[in-house]
């Protein structure tokens, strides 16, 4: 594999959604990290892999996940992988707005659709989609890590989704040293 180089705004307390695929299967990548956005017109995120320069976020992860072989084939599945994003991503707005002291029943409610999801593959005692990790998985686990790896009675709450999310962290030899390298 040719050298990959990962460059985003430096944010060192949040799991970074591309980070973590990377850090999950153990390929080394350089990672340059700006404190700030660049003054020239550089879009950031942007990754150098394959000797091609990729930018948006989701785009990088999806071609990551295929690069990789985190991706679903069937036509059904990529609707599941895509429909269990685009709940995180509608949980990730309402977040916006809340602290973890105000977790509204909305917020509660979205947690239980994203639980319930996990649950429709194999009683969610595996991974959201099919017999193998896929962008989902990242995904979710990115969501709460970032917003309730410090609030575990919470998520006590959704017992199959703390299980994904210890299951997530078990499943990967290199994925800890990335964790604990956040602050």
């Amino acid at each position: 594999m040719r050298e990959i180089k990962l460059h985003s705004l430096e944010n060192p307390t949040k799991v970074d959604l591309v980070k973590l695929i990377f850090h999950y299967r153990g390929t080394p990548f350089d990672d340059q990290t700006y404190p700030d956005k660049p003054a020239s017109n550089m879009e950031l995120p942007f990754l150098e892999m394959d000797a091609r320069k990729l930018s948006k976020r989701t785009a990088i992860a999806r071609y990551v996940c295929d690069r990789f072989e985190y991706s679903a084939i069937d036509p059904f599945e990529v609707y599941l992988v895509e429909s269990v994003c685009d709940l995180k991503a509608d949980l990730e707005l309402l977040l916006e707005h809340f602290s973890k002291d105000q977790l509204t029943p909305q917020i509660l409610a979205k947690l239980k659709m994203i639980e319930n999801r996990l649950a429709q593959n194999k009683q969610g005692t595996e991974w959201f989609v099919g017999n193998c990790l896929t962008r989902a998985d990242f995904e979710i686990f990115e969501l709460l890590y970032n917003h309730f790896v410090s609030d575990l009675e919470t998520l006590g709450q959704f017992p199959k989704l703390l299980g994904f999310f210890n299951r997530f962290i078990e499943s990967s030899p290199t994925l800890d040293k990335y964790l604990k390298s956040l602050s």
